[in-house]
């Protein structure tokens, strides 16, 4: 249990001093202060409650409430943060202007680490007079409402702000990590290694701004996906990446874990990425988000299949970034080069469909698009064709892949030929032929082949033929 309030009134003539001591870490204490979802369960006196309109914790920023006594009046009150030094003090200004109490003061808050998982927190109230100090003591009862103001608190942090469990895991990547970072945050390295070992990345929407949305979908070899978002809360690049992560469903909603319906609905998950010697050092701190007891619980008893699932994905990442910086330090001939060899491929009206497809399962974006309206004047265009595509193009990889409509006189089917994608991963190629696939014809289903992680051949829904290849390397 918590130890007693001292309030002192003989220090200092003008002011209030209350102490107390709390059987709780110092973060813990500190938190209680900081956060209006905390602050409302234990400010006041006993019998009040509290509404926050407002609540900017910054110097100089300001916490707008009003406290409700249990007689039913309402005190309206303004405090305005001064000095806030984590997690040792805060410092303010209480009152001023004639929309609030009439009670003007200046506080300083202290938080000592005593050890042994306690707190001594120290609360010093500065009156502008000794009289204005008798007056607030006598109309408001302010000293006997700082003694039960700590008493509430003292109740709230050792008994309902219980610490939540922490799953943390460590990696070293043999990797720089402007390229960790990118891995983390660009849509064309996700697709190579996010989620569990034997799950496909099928859908991969980034959003990389504070309240952005990344949104996923993982297919396990079976068919069965499974869909998953990460909202970002805090970026600082390359350094950290803060973001709540929840199950989710195709349009992006919240849902329960399918497979445990008392996992938290929500968790918070802390990256951070440093450097050390070329080399780049991965933490990841991942708690539950205002969890129930049954929630925290579930969460606490998975940590071993957290760490195990972890594990295989941080391998997978691993894996991806030492094949992209290889491939790196042997670029192919063509980089090099003018010389290129480059697919174009014509349609019968449905170029623009086709290629918004291959922009989305490529993550590329076409540079340029040109419609046959967009010829100048003496350029004979049929009526039917003006809205048609004269000419587009998207790169991946090292080549371009090119198109346009072709008209009816001129369009013949494609055949004799395919546009062979060579993936990098066997995630990659399953990603890539179920997206292609789709609505499309199969002629071989994709499979391991003796040259092959992955191969497949099979004609889109558009009619592109199509192979896609994930080679064997000796």
């Amino acid at each position: 249990m918590a130890e007693r309030n001292n309030v002192d009134l003989s220090s200092d003539p003008r002011a209030i001093i209350g102490s107390r001591v709390f059987h709780a870490p110092r973060d813990l204490v500190f938190a209680a202060w900081t956060d209006a979802k905390h602050l409302s369960q234990w400010w006041g006196p006993d019998g009040f409650t509290t509404t926050t309109s407002h609540f900017d914790m910054r110097p100089g920023g300001q916490w707008r409430f009003v406290m409700h006594g249990p007689d039913g009046r309402d005190y309206e009150n303004r405090i305005t943060f001064e000095e806030i030094l984590r997690p040792e003090r805060i410092a303010y200004s209480h009152g001023g202007g004639g929309d609030v109490e009439p009670v003007t003061f200046k506080s300083v808050v202290t938080f000592e680490d005593i050890g042994g998982g306690k707190t001594r927190i120290t609360l010093k109230g500065t009156f502008p007079t000794q009289a204005e100090r008798a007056r607030v003591i006598a109309e408001y009862g302010a000293d006997k409402g700082m003694v039960q103001t700590l008493s509430r608190l003292g109740q709230y942090v050792e008994t309902q702000m219980q610490p939540e469990p922490v799953f943390t895991m460590s990696r070293v990547f043999d990797a720089p990590r402007d390229l960790v970072w990118a891995a983390w945050t660009e849509p064309k390295h996700l697709v190579h290694w996010w989620g569990p070992k034997g799950f496909t990345v099928v859908k991969c929407d980034v959003n990389l701004t504070p309240g952005g949305l990344f949104h996923y979908a993982l297919q396990a070899a079976n068919g069965y996906t499974m869909w998953g978002k990460l909202i970002y809360r805090e970026i600082v690049k390359p350094e950290k990446l803060t973001v709540v992560v929840a199950f989710s469903d195709e349009a992006g909603g919240e849902t329960r874990h399918p497979l445990s319906p008392t996992w938290p609905l929500t968790t918070l998950s802390v990256m951070t990425l440093e450097e050390e010697g070329g080399k780049t050092k991965l933490t990841v701190h991942w708690s539950p988000l205002n969890p129930t007891e049954t929630e925290r619980a579930t969460f606490a008893a998975g940590m071993d299949g957290m760490k195990q699932g972890t594990t295989g994905t941080m391998d997978q990442l691993a894996a991806y970034l030492a094949q992209i910086q290889s491939s790196d330090r042997h670029p192919k001939a063509q980089e090099n080069s003018m010389t290129s060899l480059n697919v174009y491929l014509h349609f019968d009206g449905h170029c623009a469909e086709a290629f918004a497809l291959y922009e989305k399962v490529f993550h590329v974006k076409a540079p340029m698009t040109m419609t046959y309206g967009d010829a100048p004047g003496n350029n004979p265009t049929p009526p039917n064709m003006k809205n048609k595509i004269m000419h587009t193009r998207i790169q991946v990889g090292n080549s371009l892949l090119m198109g346009s409509d072709a008209p009816a006189d001129r369009f013949h089917k494609p055949q004799g030929f395919a546009v062979s994608f060579n993936a990098e991963t066997p995630q990659e190629a399953d990603r890539v032929y179920k997206a292609l696939s789709e609505g499309g014809q199969i002629m071989m289903a994709i499979q391991e082949t003796f040259w092959a992680h992955r191969f497949a051949m099979f004609t889109d829904k558009f009619g592109t033929p199509w192979m896609v290849n994930c080679e064997k390397r000796t």
